[in-house]
């Protein structure tokens, strides 16, 4: 229902954790006829793929260990978009990475400690 709303045009939906929907649109629409979204993922192919299938774009979170093992997962977020049908590609693939210093603490003046 997310990814239906974010298309600004009028939706209809029905499932078990809310009252269904039919025929309804959100309000008030953006400049751009779409809100760009962002679906943060932490390692999970299947995470990866359902972000390609739902046509958001991807962000990794990247809190720990070598950035480079994080490639696969934006490898297989672009074959998972490749293997849906055409249309307007909008969907990109990021990274972040939490990074934590391992040197040792400095004073004021820069100098560090002894």
């Amino acid at each position: 229902m997310f990814a239906e709303l974010l298309k600004e045009k009028p939706v209809s939906w029905s499932g078990t954790t809310r009252k269904s929907l039919d025929g309804l649109s959100v309000f008030p629409h953006s400049e751009s006829g779409a809100i760009p979204t962002w679906i943060g993922v932490g390692g999970s192919p299947e995470s990866v793929i359902r972000t390609a299938r739902n046509g958001f774009s991807l962000m990794l979170a990247i809190i720990g260990g070598p950035t480079a093992r994080f490639a696969l997962f934006s490898h297989l977020f672009r074959e998972a978009l490749d293997s849906l049908p055409r249309g307007p590609r909008q969907a990109r693939a990021a990274g972040t990475a939490r990074r934590r210093s391992l040197s040792r603490p400095r004073d004021r003046d820069g100098r560090t400690g002894g």
